[in-house]
């Protein structure tokens, strides 16, 4: 008796939920129905597993039978219960007060704003589609202009994605309009449902496939941008839409309630008839792109993985990072002295390049090359005042201090302070985030050296002011240029002198170290070796503090020296 109780109840149940039954308690009134199939089939289960305990020989082999036919009913019944609240969710009763008329405006309303999101979507896509040698290529081998524009894109095609998602949510509940009084209602907000839902299905295939072949695209599009609203993981979000169990069972029981209710004369004509005509071509588009694309079923989780995996260990290589960087194998002071290195301050001007570095430091065990700092020199702020006082086109006809006051707070306040008697003079990103240190704190280690743009001071003055918003970030420990939440200390004078439309700068060469595109240290002065007495060169020399373990002291190296420093050997035991 029980094993037929227990399908009738479920049955029920779903009957309780299209018919609404017992409205406005029908959602409760299903739910207990559902729950008291449950209840028929464990105790039925209970009954066969007293009774088979108690038997023996041939009737126990039948009693396993009934019980193995009962566990499948189990599992049928669970299956069943999961289709029904997902396709028909109770977590919601937004449509059940409307009136006959306030429904019918609702749907012809949200029918309009459907079809102007779809064709934002289709708009959207297509200029992705335009945009695909840059979404396979490494983001920051694009110029920034490149990149403001991908992220343009990117973010029209999530503009048009928010839309239909508020759509879908909103007529997810298209059952709530009683199909037996609001037949037309009720199938017109189903379409809306489940057209809002293949379009964005349809889309984040054909961005899978667009982003398939680059794997430094992921954080960049990933990469939350407040400016713009985007908020962070949207190609995570959009990618794992593909494999989500309900949207799989979505995508078909829509199908199979499309077709069902074609056949009783809905969506005959006009634009209910390309709306189905469209969800239809996009539901076949997105069953296409997963049979031939069946790594996704795996490729996706596998992204999950990663991420979480990510955000677990980053705790833990953030503090190994700084606790290596603390760590000197050797004690002894400095081989730059403070005196150096007010020597080299005099010489300075804002918008110079500082390369650094310190020997017995563990912290140089994973950085490449023997330089593994660099820093972004902008004097005081009495420097910057004198120093780009004929620039106040810039400054909104202020001077500098007084327009950094206004425009970035907190760095003026960062200059107002002093560190061991010195003022701030310098922008970097160590490993306790981007902060505005004395040139006599950042670069009192073992060797030095201090390049300058040739680049006028518009220019020095825009990458200067280009490095402020990067105050107070992070540092970078993934080392990733292509996202801009956390910085390393060459993404720093990279960006800062990045060039764009309106913007000179300098074309930094970037190298792939260990999967990621990057600019360490050492490549800055690869690069004046390479450029040094050629119609590109784009660095001058200033001056080279060159360490000497042997003497304990530093001395004043000439470019020729400098420009061989790149080739050196970053291991502390090959310094002299």
């Amino acid at each position: 008796m029980a094993g037929v109780l227990t399908p009738l109840l479920a049955f029920a149940s779903a009957l309780i939920v299209l018919a609404r039954i017992g409205q406005p308690q029908h959602g409760l009134l299903a739910l207990l129905t559902y729950l008291a199939s449950w209840a028929t089939f464990l105790y039925a289960l209970h009954g066969f597993m007293r009774r088979y305990r108690a038997t023996q020989g041939a009737l126990r082999l039948v009693l396993r039978r009934k019980v193995l036919g009962l566990a499948f009913l189990g599992l049928v019944l669970a299956a069943a219960g999961y289709a029904v609240f997902v396709v028909m969710p109770l977590d919601d009763a937004r449509l059940l007060g409307l009136t006959h008329e306030e429904a019918a405006a609702l749907v012809a309303a949200d029918r309009v704003a459907l079809q102007d999101a779809v064709r934002n979507l289709d708009r959207a896509v297509a200029r992705l589609k335009e945009d695909s040698p840059a979404l396979r290529a490494e983001p920051m081998l694009l110029s920034p202009d490149q990149r403001q524009d991908l992220l343009a894109r990117w973010s029209e095609l999530l503009d048009a994605c928010f839309t239909l998602e508020t759509l879908k949510n909103r007529h997810r509940y298209f059952y709530q309009f009683n199909y037996l009084n609001q037949p037309a209602t009720h199938a017109s907000s189903f379409l809306i449902a489940y057209t809002a839902f293949v379009s964005v299905l349809d889309a984040a295939a054909q961005v899978r496939a667009l982003t398939s072949d680059s794997a430094a695209i992921a954080p960049f599009l990933n990469e939350e941008r407040r400016a713009a609203g985007i908020p962070g993981g949207t190609l995570l979000i959009l990618q794992q839409a593909l494999t989500r169990p309900d949207s799989l069972l979505l995508l078909n029981a829509g199908r199979a309630n499309l077709a069902f209710l074609e056949t009783r004369g809905h969506f005959a004509a006009g634009e209910e008839k390309e709306l189905a005509e469209c969800a239809k071509r996009a539901a076949v588009a997105a069953y296409a792109s997963l049979g031939h694309e069946p790594e996704q079923l795996l490729g996706n989780p596998l992204d999950y993985y990663q991420q979480t995996t990510y955000s677990l260990w980053f705790p833990f290589q953030e503090q190994i990072a700084n606790t290596m960087g603390d760590i000197h194998t050797k004690e002894r002071p400095p081989l730059v002295s403070v005196d150096d290195l007010r020597q080299l301050k005099a010489k300075m001007e804002p918008g110079d390049i500082v390369l650094e570095r310190r020997n017995w430091n563990l912290g140089n065990v994973g950085m490449p090359g023997f330089w593994s700092h660099a820093a972004l020199f902008t004097g005081t702020l009495a420097q910057m005042d004198e120093y780009f006082a004929g620039q106040r086109n810039l400054t909104g006809g202020k001077p500098f201090s007084q327009y950094l006051a206004d425009k970035f707070p907190a760095v003026r306040a960062a200059y107002d302070a002093r560190e061991g008697g010195e003022r701030p003079s310098v922008i970097e990103a160590v490993r306790k985030g981007v902060i505005i240190p004395p040139i006599e704190v950042s670069a009192h280690g073992d060797y030095v050296a201090a390049l300058r743009p040739r680049l006028d001071r518009a220019a020095k003055l825009m990458a200067i002011l280009a490095a402020y918003p990067h105050f107070g970030k992070p540092y970078d420990f993934d080392f990733d240029f292509a996202t801009d939440n956390a910085v390393v200390c060459t993404e720093l004078v990279f960006k800062a002198y990045e060039p764009r439309a309106g913007k000179p700068g300098i074309r930094f060469p970037l190298e792939n170290i260990t999967g990621r595109t990057i600019l360490p240290p050492h490549g800055i002065a690869h690069m004046f070796d390479r450029e040094l007495g050629t119609s590109g060169q784009q660095l001058d020399f200033i001056s080279f503090y060159d360490g000497s373990e042997a003497a304990g002291r530093a001395f004043v190296r000439d470019a020729a020296v400098f420009r061989t420093t790149w080739r050196r050997s970053k291991w502390d035991l090959a310094q002299e």
